[in-house]
């Protein structure tokens, strides 16, 4: 090394030593000190030195222009007139002219309320469905939905948020994914399913299995029905057709040619009347799921008929007491509302719900297969 020149010698590129922090320090002198041995030098005059650091940085200190010297007492006073500007921004709430914040629905807790209150609320609806005369149902449940307050909202949501969870668990666990189209669409077309046994028979209708025994018969009868009025489609399309028949008509021959058309009419009711029903031979298994895609289908439907029965039930009960002079037990069917209360008091809304949940609960076991099916 001595007789290389000083400009051909590299200077070191190795990493130095990572600086000992103080833990690392302490921990170095407990061991020694554990040991027995002397102290390090090094940590002394690093102690030293940090020391010697300590004191100038405590003499080359410079506070922050403006700000209170750390040695100098606090004042009341001066406190007291810093905060003078803030005293207006802080702003006490009155009791006589606060306004509650209301949140939009879509926000609010009633988004996601409990079913059995949404089944309450979709209740009543259908009691005020049923409270109006039979060709006026449509119009006035398009036109109840389509105001614009906080009560039809509320109203829809509970509509929406019941029917949206009946029909996903139809859909997700009940419905088969071996139906065929033709066989599903007669299942939510008709409304009135019968079902009986039979002697087995080879192949079941549903699940399209030649293996599968069948003992069961599936009978589908009824008119399809208006989602909105729950009126069979026939009743309306002769509605509409009689009063386009009145607006166009006139004279003797038109006369002649409507009775002519009615006594068609009146052949056709008698023909399609005495339609015999479309059956499916189904197995144990197959017959229980379609019982129970048909009853999730058509559920509105056989409730509204139920509240149009009490709704008539307490009609004529009103009739009887007011021949009979009893006018204290007559129920006001004027505001719909109160007819809710009495079948309320009744438990019918109650009951209901309750045979609802037990469709709920089949549809979470409908995969499990019974001790002694045959299928």
């Amino acid at each position: 090394m001595e007789d290389l020149d000083q400009d051909v010698i590299i200077e070191s590129r190795l990493r130095k030593p990572a600086k000992q922090s103080a833990f690392s320090k302490n921990l170095e002198r407990r061991k020694r000190q554990r040991l027995g041995l002397p102290s390090d030098p090094e940590e002394s005059d690093d102690g030293e030195s940090g020391s010697g650091n300590g004191s100038e940085d405590e003499t080359s200190f410079k506070p922050i222009p403006g700000a209170r010297k750390l040695d100098s007492p606090i004042s009341v006073e001066s406190d007291e007139a810093s905060s003078g500007g803030t005293e207006d921004f802080v702003v006490e709430d009155d009791g006589d002219n606060s306004v509650a914040m209301e949140l939009p629905l879509q926000f609010s807790m009633h988004r996601a309320q409990p079913l059995a209150v949404s089944f309450k609320v979709f209740f009543q609806l259908l009691v005020h469905i049923a409270c109006q005369p039979s060709h006026l149902r449509e119009i006035y449940v398009k036109e109840r939905l389509s105001r614009e307050d906080d009560t039809t909202l509320y109203l829809q949501n509970a509509v929406g948020q019941l029917r949206k969870h009946l029909s996903s668990i139809r859909d997700s666990q009940v419905a088969s994914s071996l139906w065929k189209y033709n066989f599903r669409n007669t299942l939510e077309v008709k409304p009135e399913l019968t079902i009986i046994q039979i002697d087995p028979e080879p192949f079941c209708a549903a699940c399209r299995r030649n293996s599968a025994i069948s003992t069961q018969q599936a009978q589908l009868q009824g008119e399809p029905y208006r989602p909105l009025s729950f009126q069979p489609l026939k009743n309306v399309n002769d509605s509409t057709s009689e009063e386009s028949s009145d607006e166009s008509g006139s004279g003797s021959d038109s006369d002649e040619s409507d009775g002519s058309n009615n006594n068609d009419d009146d052949e056709n009711d008698d023909t399609s009347e005495a339609e015999p029903p479309q059956t499916f031979n189904l197995g144990q298994h197959c017959a229980r799921r379609v019982a129970l895609f048909h009853t999730l289908t058509h559920w509105e439907y056989a409730l509204f008929q139920l509240v149009e029965e009490k709704v008539l039930k307490i009609e004529t009960s009103n009739r009887k007491r007011r021949k009979k002079g009893n006018a204290k037990r007559i129920i006001d069917t004027e505001d719909p509302d109160n007819i809710v209360v009495y079948l309320e008091n009744k438990k019918v809304i109650d009951s209901q719900w309750r045979l609802l949940e037990t469709y709920i609960r089949q549809a979470g076991n409908i995969e499990a297969r019974w001790a002694g099916e045959i299928d």
